[in-house]
């Protein structure tokens, strides 16, 4: 057998090695690419099969190479959104690229939003997408962020008082908020696209658009003031409106906004505030007293004319300088203090009361004053306002009135004594009058019984004139100097009684005028009935005053009211009373014969009768009457009608009580 020999055969290897590292470079570059993107990074099949994918692939969702090498791009997807994503696939492999937002879904079951982009193309012939994905969570945060900032800023808009709007450079509405809506009277829907001329005049208009067009060239906001517009209802109203140019985020004009305010009422105000403070310069120029106004450091404000008439100093001469110039000097530390302690503590003694003070004219006399004080707070402080009158001649008219009624006083107790005395003086002579008259009667009873014994001495002539004399001349004159006496006496008692009532004491007790009432009717009652009289007592109210006097009071009134009645009619007499604070009214009206006016003058009048002398009396009822009430600080009245009645209308002070301790 023939040795056989080797056979040896070389193959070029250069090329195909070459071919090796340019496929490993390639490889390594495209990986390199792939890694070195920010986000995620995928190669797919047209069936959602992964083919290739970077490094944040396996970060992000948790995957390992070898689960994501056999997972279906959906499976990275969040089930919410995986059916957007299939539809996105399908978009991409039609018409070549589709982008979308979805939650990527880790293996541990965190969801991260990514924006997702996809491209067709093909690898090696085959169709296959490559899929970009960016991190969305800071942009979808800030995204949040700024949603919840847009809120809160429309929520504070909404619910702001003043009108908030924007307008774009033609001058419509784009937004606005509701208390704008409520300032004009539309709703936010009918105002969109409103022009802001709709609700404006013509002249307003035109003001309006020269302030936007000076803020459009100048970009500096503006503040318009007493804008006025037209509600919807067609009412006006004043707007105080401040307006910004708005731009975009290059900087570009594209319109304005404006925040506005309803200031009618407030201007409506600030006129009657001005024309308040009009009226009371008016009125404060034109009082006969001085107003003063000072602050709280004493220096004077406001001075008025009547203050220019007392003091002597001009307004000029006194506005600005301390009010402790019109003050003595002994008074000033006083005032001083005063202002210190109003400044330190708001307490003064003075404030809301009115005093007497002395003031000190430009030319040094001293004077008599009253103040009256009240204090005010503004913005600008405390301020004080004082009401002052010179009382010069009041306090002269006080005394001069002090003097008379001392006076008056003596020649008072001066009449009541010489009542006393004339009633004793004349009382003498009546009684004497009284004795004589008796004895005479004596004296003509024993000379009537020795007549008969003496006639066959007389002729027929002068036993008649001496029969006369005797049986009547002589009785008829005894007769009416014994009534003319005994009316004298009734006088002279009807002037004690009254000089004795001015100087009784007085014993004042709460009194029940129902009841006092009520016991006066009954005392009365068998006239009333026998004369079929009414007597209506409404509600009255208590009293203090001297029940005794009081019942005087009550019985003369009640009685004449039942004497005077009219026979041809059925008596009423109503008694009502009234509370009044001070004092307590009490009325008597009947509907009797009433009273004529030319009598009018002598009802009160001691001695003095009205009308038909047809009823018993002497005048001094009415008289007793007044002067009771006097002495309680009352005081009493009469109005009356012939034919039909007559009203009493007395008082009694609710100081009587004091009234009747004085007395």
């Amino acid at each position: 057998m023939a040795q056989s020999k080797p056979i040896a055969q070389g193959i070029d290897i250069t090329e195909c090695k070459q071919e090796e590292k340019a496929s490993s470079r390639g490889k390594n570059f495209s990986e390199a690419v792939m890694n070195g993107a920010t986000g995620l990074l995928f190669v797919i099949g047209d069936k959602g099969n992964t083919i290739q994918w970077n490094k944040n692939v396996e970060k992000v969702t948790g995957y390992s190479a070898k689960e994501i090498s056999k997972m279906n791009i959906l499976d990275f997807v969040a089930s919410e959104d995986q059916k957007t994503a299939a539809e996105a696939m399908q978009e991409v492999l039609t018409k070549g690229q589709a982008s979308l937002e979805i939650m990527i879904l880790s293996k541990p079951g965190k969801k991260t939003p990514f924006y997702i982009t996809g491209l067709r193309t093909k690898l090696e012939n085959t169709t296959c997408v490559v899929c970009t994905g960016i991190d969305a969570t800071e942009r979808k945060q800030a995204e949040e962020k700024l949603l919840q900032s847009e809120e809160r800023y429309r929520t504070i808009l909404e619910t702001m008082q003043d009108g908030y709007l924007e307008v774009d450079l033609a001058g419509n509405f784009t937004f606005v908020n509701a208390a704008e809506g409520v300032n004009l009277g539309y709703s936010k829907e009918e105002l969109i696209g409103m022009n802001y001329r709709q609700y404006q005049d013509e002249t307003t208009s035109k003001k309006m658009y020269q302030i936007y067009n000076g803020i459009y060239k100048t970009g500096e906001p503006a503040k318009v003031l007493d804008v006025q517009v037209i509600r919807k209802d067609g009412t006006k109203a004043l707007n105080e409106i401040s307006i910004a140019l708005m731009r975009d985020s290059e900087g570009n004009p594209i319109g304005f906004r404006s925040v506005s305010r309803d200031v009618t009422e407030r201007r409506q105000m600030e006129e009657a505030l001005r024309e308040s403070e009009e009226r009371f310069r008016s009125v404060a120029q034109t009082a006969a007293e001085g107003i003063i106004n000072i602050d709280s450091d004493g220096n004077v404000v406001f001075w008025n004319k009547a203050a220019e008439i007392i003091f002597g100093y001009s307004t000029d001469e006194m506005v600005g300088r301390s009010l402790a110039l019109v003050m003595p000097e002994r008074f000033r530390e006083a005032h001083q203090q005063g202002m210190r302690r109003v400044a330190s503590t708001g307490e003064s003694r003075v404030v809301g009361t009115t005093v007497d003070v002395a003031g000190l004219a430009k030319d040094g006399h001293e004077f008599p004053a009253e103040l009256s004080l009240a204090t005010w707070k503004t913005v600008e402080g405390v301020f004080f306002t004082g009401i002052v009158c010179d009382i010069t001649e009041r306090k002269r008219a006080a005394e001069l009135l002090q003097r008379y009624a001392a006076e008056l006083e003596r020649s008072n107790e001066e009449v009541k004594n010489f009542a006393y005395i004339v009633s004793h003086d004349l009382r003498v002579p009546l009684v004497n009058l009284k004795g004589y008259t008796s004895e005479l009667r004596s004296a003509l009873g024993v000379i009537g019984s020795n007549f008969d014994a003496a006639l066959p001495h007389l002729n027929d002539e002068k036993r008649s004139e001496v029969a006369m004399a005797l049986h009547e001349d002589v009785p008829e004159a005894l007769e009416f100097i014994t009534n003319s006496v005994s009316r004298m006496d009734s006088f002279i008692n009807a002037v004690l009684i009254l000089a004795r009532l001015g100087r009784q004491d007085l014993k004042p007790e709460p009194i029940d005028m129902n009841a006092l009432v009520q016991s006066t009717v009954e005392t009365m009652s068998h006239q009333l009935q026998e004369r079929g009289i009414e007597v209506i007592v409404g509600s009255l109210p208590h009293v203090v005053a001297d029940r005794i006097a009081v019942e005087q009071i009550m019985g003369n009134i009640l009685s004449n009211a039942v004497k005077y009645l009219d026979s041809s009619r059925p008596g009423r007499i109503e008694v009502t009373a009234q509370a009044n604070g001070a004092e307590t009214t009490f009325r008597i009206r009947d509907n009797g014969r009433g009273i004529a006016q030319e009598d009018m003058d002598k009802v009160f009048a001691p001695f003095r009768r009205a009308g038909k002398q047809d009823t018993p009396g002497e005048g001094m009822g009415l008289a007793y009457v007044q002067t009771l009430l006097r002495r309680h600080g009352g005081r009493i009245w009469c109005e009356s009608e012939l034919g039909k009645g007559t009203t009493f209308t007395f008082t009694i002070s609710t100081r009587s009580e004091k009234g009747a301790r004085d007395a």
